[in-house]
């Protein structure tokens, strides 16, 4: 009979009287129940508020529980990988557009950087986990400096924001030998990654003059 009407409207009206709750038929409440266990209803509340029995409302639950329960798949499996990958790449653009905004202070930037740092690499420490990532960090090193390259900021930039970390940690007080010693390790992946661009460079250029010196013999 409510069938029509959205679950969310249709828990209003009950709310304020405008529906009688021994109306509702058995597959609508169960909908409903759903809906107020995930407001922490309990299941006393519950019954009150349908005029039923308690066990009314377990057995409700037990159903919503088999029908919302999932069955191991592959496929399943591959869309909530994807989905994680998708919210992670929002959240870490969101975080970079962030740290760019010319009304942020200094430490909100830092704060953008140092957050979007941690969501990169939590994505890529859950994928290892997960078997879509080889676990020892030389091996996936390449892929990192090409997604550190491919963004819109510049080394130069990526260089800047890290000075100012440091800055600001030793003008407050709060430069502690962990910091420290996190600031050396991605100093040292930067210049890894400027001799990543350096070779590539190189090897560029190296193809560019083999290529002139065949095309000039033919």
């Amino acid at each position: 009979m409510q069938n029509d009407v959205p679950v969310l409207s249709l828990l209003q009206q009950l709310k304020e009287g405008i529906i009688d709750a021994k109306s509702i038929d058995k597959d609508t409440r169960r909908q409903l129940v759903e809906v107020l266990h995930s407001e922490d209803y309990t299941i006393y509340q519950m019954a009150q508020f349908f005029k039923c029995s308690e066990k009314t409302v377990q057995r409700d639950l037990v159903q919503v529980r088999k029908q919302n329960a999932l069955s191991p798949s592959a496929e399943f499996a591959k869309e909530l990988i994807g989905e994680m990958l998708t919210r992670a790449r929002q959240h870490y653009a969101s975080l970079g557009r962030l740290s760019k905004n010319a009304s942020a202070t200094v430490q909100d930037k830092i704060m953008s950087e140092v957050s979007s740092w941690k969501v990169f690499k939590e994505m890529i420490e859950k994928f290892q986990s997960l078997g879509y990532l080889p676990l020892k960090s030389q091996q996936i090193e390449g892929d990192i400096y090409h997604h550190m390259l491919s963004e819109d900021e510049s080394l130069e930039d990526t260089k800047k924001i890290l000075l100012e970390i440091e800055n600001v940690a030793k003008e407050t007080s709060s430069f502690t030998p962990e910091l420290s010693k996190e600031i050396k390790n991605l100093s040292a992946r930067i210049k890894k990654a400027e001799t990543v661009i350096d070779v590539k460079k190189l090897a560029e250029k190296q193809n560019h003059e083999m290529q002139n010196k065949e095309d000039e013999n033919e």
